[in-house]
């Protein structure tokens, strides 16, 4: 028997994402990156059973992106991650919001500040009703 055929897969993407995380909080980007992008690869291969796993990888790259100064991966990334979630979850859900204000944040961050101002007084409503 091999070990690694008999872990679901879907387990092994939540177990690179965990890591990938660690990664992260200890500053090591290039292991973090490396870690989502495989729990990514797994998590897209399996269609609406790993899409919320999906959308927590691309927002966790969009928080390395911004450790790394780049804001328009961040953006990216972010905004793949609020459109998964908006398609998964409430409007008002704390994940979705999350995803949406870091959208906005990451804007702000590209200097387009009209435009990060109207996203975040668009969240507004939905964050007072929590």
């Amino acid at each position: 028997h091999d070990l690694d055929a008999a872990i679901p897969p879907l387990l092994v993407a939540h177990a690179l994402t965990t890591r990938g995380l660690a990664f992260h909080q200890a500053r090591q980007e290039s292991a973090a990156l490396a870690d989502f992008a495989g729990a990514e690869r797994i998590f897209a291969s399996h269609g609406d059973a790993g899409a919320n796993g999906l959308a927590a990888v691309k927002h966790n790259r969009g928080l390395v992106a911004i450790e790394q100064a780049k804001p328009d991966e961040a953006l990216a990334r972010f905004r793949e991650a609020a459109q998964l979630k908006q398609r998964l979850l409430p409007a008002d859900h704390p994940s979705t919001l999350v995803s949406e204000f870091m959208v906005a944040r990451s804007v702000a961050q590209l200097g387009r500040l009209g435009e990060a101002v109207a996203l975040q007084r668009a969240l507004l409503p939905r964050i007072e009703a929590k």
